[in-house]
């Protein structure tokens, strides 16, 4: 049974939920029951960002989802590439476009949320 972890936003206060390993099954089973929607399998991918709006209540949920994550630097690296993905969605729905004026906004949202995360995540 899959039950994400939550990671607390205190900066942009965005929804976001770590997925830190699935089989096919539990993870249609989730989103479906959850949201009500078909998620579909993309087995050439070890991890992605997926996003979820929810239009009449005005929220959007984020997950991080990880075929299985490895506390290695292997496994560290591609939450970075995911972390990277989940800041500019973030950042898109609050309207900041990546600048040289911005550029410190995403390195200081990456810092911040990969800390969260591994914190949650790294035992």
């Amino acid at each position: 049974m899959i039950k994400p972890i939550i990671i607390i936003d205190e900066v942009y206060k965005a929804d976001i939920f770590i997925i830190t390993q699935y089989t096919d099954k539990e993870i249609i089973k989730y989103f479906s029951k959850a949201y009500g929607v078909q998620y579909e399998i993309y087995n050439s991918f070890d991890a992605m960002h997926y996003s979820i709006e929810h239009k009449a209540n005005g929220t959007i949920h984020h997950y991080l989802i990880f075929n299985k994550f490895k506390n290695s630097s292997a496994g560290i690296a591609l939450l970075f590439h995911e972390v990277f993905h989940l800041v500019c969605a973030v950042f898109r729905d609050i309207g900041m476009k990546f600048s040289e004026d911005s550029e410190e906004a995403f390195t200081y949202y990456i810092q911040y949320l990969t800390k969260k995360i591994l914190d949650k995540i790294i035992k």
